[in-house]
């Protein structure tokens, strides 16, 4: 691998959060590149789908900068998993093209890798697995690693309220509770009856059609719910996974934005990076959803 193609990778993965799986395996000659679809394992089938509009601030010190995502609900009959929608849009097209002949792999990498930069909420959260009231977390950290542990610890103690308002034609009830360091609002809706909702809240007697934090620095509100397709698998990657804690992964995401460069290492240590490029990775601000 030539050292300026490696040092132009790093800057793009940190720049632009790409979640590209192949990334890693680029070199010179596109015969050596890999082309298998993506490995994945099935827990269940979607039900429904329950999209969310997101918005979150990234950068304490510019609260009015808000980042704008799509992200969805898959309510299957055993477990719900909720993703950035692209990084679904992504894996899908990812294998769909990589079955196809006369496709080679730098064409499959270069169709998906533009998916991968719209990915703005990284966490994919599976409630209820491997048993009921546990959370299975796997992010993509490095160009190729899905970190991945199971949280146990998830306590939502919701006061309800008599308030109502409508949202998307639904009369809705209001619920708040605090968790890890953040107080959150939430808008239900007693009519459709799926206790769940975005990212790890759930428990409410209707489904959460909005959800913010009383900062607003991290909102989710219902703009779309649909039957699921017929094959809509709710899956977990199941390839160059590391298994780890909770205190672990929050501790290696913490690290990398304020050492960007650390990067480096952690996809070869065999490579140096010119000065050049380490200037150009500079901190970056962080202001993950969970505080604690």
């Amino acid at each position: 691998m030539k050292l300026k193609y490696l040092q132009a990778i790093l800057l793009c993965l940190w720049s632009m959060n790409i979640s590209a799986q192949k990334v890693s395996n680029i070199t010179s000659n596109d015969k050596q590149l890999s082309k298998d679809t993506i490995p994945l394992q099935v827990l269940d089938n979607s039900l429904y789908r329950v999209f969310y509009s997101l918005y979150f601030v990234k950068d304490t010190s510019q609260v009015e900068l808000k980042t704008e995502g799509q992200s969805l609900l898959m309510i299957g009959s055993k477990y719900s998993a909720f993703l950035d929608y692209n990084n679904l849009r992504k894996d899908s097209l990812y294998n769909a093209l990589a079955q196809q002949e006369g496709i080679n792999s730098m064409t499959v990498i270069s169709k998906t890798i533009s998916i991968g930069r719209r990915i703005q909420f990284k966490p994919i959260v599976i409630k209820n697995y491997p048993q009921k009231g546990e959370y299975t977390f796997q992010e993509m950290i490095t160009s190729k690693d899905y970190y991945q542990y199971v949280d146990k610890n998830i306590k939502l103690d919701w006061a309800l309220s008599s308030e109502e308002k409508e949202l998307q034609g639904y009369v809705c009830k209001k619920a708040t509770c605090s968790y890890r360091g953040r107080d959150y609002t939430a808008w239900y809706c007693p009519d459709i009856p799926i206790n769940d909702g975005p990212y790890v809240f759930n428990g409410l007697p209707g489904l959460i059609l909005e959800i913010y934090d009383s900062q607003e620095h991290y909102k989710f509100s219902m703009n779309g719910f649909s039957k699921a397709p017929a094959q809509d698998p709710i899956y977990l990657h199941a390839k160059n996974i590391v298994h780890s804690s909770r205190k672990d992964v929050r501790k290696i995401i913490s690290n990398l934005k304020a050492n960007p460069a650390s990067m480096a290492q952690m996809i070869s240590s065999n490579v140096k990076v010119s000065d050049e490029v380490l200037q150009k990775l500079q901190p970056k601000p962080y202001n993950p959803i969970e505080l604690e």
